[in-house]
């Protein structure tokens, strides 16, 4: 809920706003930060490109076979 009112009000409920403002776009995508912190991972399974936090990661490889 929070989440919900912080990006209404200072992004008019727009996450692409947001990312704007912190610096993220094509040429820097969020998701790329997001692994090379080590928050995320990706799958990388035979060229798989999804990324996502630990428990994704497990879900995504659990529905397409990606072990």
């Amino acid at each position: 809920m929070a989440e919900a009112a912080l990006l209404a009000a200072e992004y008019g409920g727009s996450v692409p706003q947001l990312l704007h403002k912190h610096g993220y776009g094509p040429g820097r995508p969020v998701t790329n930060e997001a692994v090379q912190s080590g928050a995320w991972s990706r799958c990388g399974y035979g060229g798989c490109n999804y990324a996502g936090t630990p428990e994704s990661l497990r879900n995504h490889q659990g529905k397409t076979g990606h072990r």
